[in-house]
């Protein structure tokens, strides 16, 4: 309602990533860099009109105060009446439910969402990559693929929700052990 959307039609959440952390240590990604993925993404879902498309900054944008961002990226595509970004003062909660599917470059967003339900397309390695939870296109055409016929993308299995879960719990709860290998570390700053 608050864009006067069609409720009929899906709405796919597209999550920036911050565009200035950890960028080349990735060993596959579709673009050289996060903006760019980002820029390929808006110019080509302009003109796919039976989505609702939601952008939403990546968190760290107002922390770092980049010179550029999602926010001034999607401004050049705000005239396209089903491409919004989302609004600072809502929270993220209650997006697994409605919202059909979630794309980031890469990062937890590609087993966060499975984990609830929600098909995601990454489109760089992250730490859940190459474990059939998330849905990773090897090229561009693939890409935009997906993007075409997202409306079509099957919904996450169970298998990928257990999956998602499983690889949510090692990574949050089991990794955190104490190695006197690592150094700088102490068991106080895993807990």
């Amino acid at each position: 309602e608050k864009f006067n959307w069609d409720n009929k039609l899906p709405i796919v959440m597209i999550f920036s990533n911050d565009f200035i952390d950890g960028i080349f240590t990735n060993s596959w990604n579709l673009y050289r860099d996060r903006i760019l993925w980002l820029r390929a993404t808006l110019d080509y879902i302009k003109d796919i009109k039976n989505i609702n498309w939601l952008i939403k900054p990546h968190p760290n944008e107002i922390i770092n105060k980049v010179k550029t961002s999602t926010a001034l990226e999607v401004q050049k595509y705000l005239h396209y009446k089903n491409i919004r970004l989302f609004p600072k003062d809502y929270g993220i909660e209650p997006l697994s439910k409605i919202i059909n599917c979630a794309i980031s470059a890469q990062g937890s967003v590609g087993y966060e969402y499975p984990a609830l339900g929600v098909p995601c397309i990454i489109c760089g390695e992250s730490l859940s990559t190459g474990h059939g939870i998330s849905i990773e296109p090897k090229t561009e055409e693939e890409y935009f693929n997906y993007l075409k016929k997202i409306d079509k993308i099957d919904l996450v299995t169970k298998d990928q929700m257990d999956k998602a879960k499983v690889f949510i719990y090692i990574y949050s709860e089991l990794t955190r052990v104490f190695s006197p290998l690592i150094p700088n570390t102490s068991s106080d700053d895993f807990k």
